[in-house]
């Protein structure tokens, strides 16, 4: 069984649109989890919505990083990019493949623990930057 992730304040940015999203995007996450395990015929209809919702917020958090003149922003950027070949790999698989095994470690360590890090680390640092940049 996949973990969920517990949504609390530490993933807080302080910014309230990407908070917002962020926490949507955990939901949306959790939901996947959730189905995995009781329901796999919703899961792409679950995999759709998040590959769109994840574009949307790193087009967020990406026009963001520009407008404020984020320092680290190429290399956030390249984490959003790689991420979403992995998860568009991850789609075209579960399409192909269906649920198996190997698909829930996939959805464990490519999703669930990837979104978790990267709010944690990468995100947590372009926050601080923006949130000095916004005055906040």
């Amino acid at each position: 069984m996949v973990k969920k992730i517990e949504w609390s304040d530490k993933f807080m940015l302080g910014i309230p649109e990407i908070d917002m999203q962020h926490r949507s995007l955990v939901n949306s996450l959790n939901k996947l989890v959730e189905k995995y395990d009781t329901n796999p015929g919703e899961i792409k209809e679950i995999l759709d919505f998040f590959v769109d919702y994840v574009l949307l917020h790193f087009e967020t958090e990406e026009a963001l990083m520009e407008k404020y003149a984020y320092p680290d922003m190429d290399e956030h950027v390249k984490e959003h990019r790689a991420f979403t070949k992995d998860l568009n790999r991850l789609m075209d698989d579960f399409i192909m493949l269906g649920p198996s095994p190997e698909m829930e470690r996939r959805i464990e360590k490519g999703l669930v623990s990837w979104i978790e890090n990267h709010i944690m680390n990468v995100d947590k640092k372009m926050g601080k930057y923006l949130k000095e940049k916004m005055g906040s």
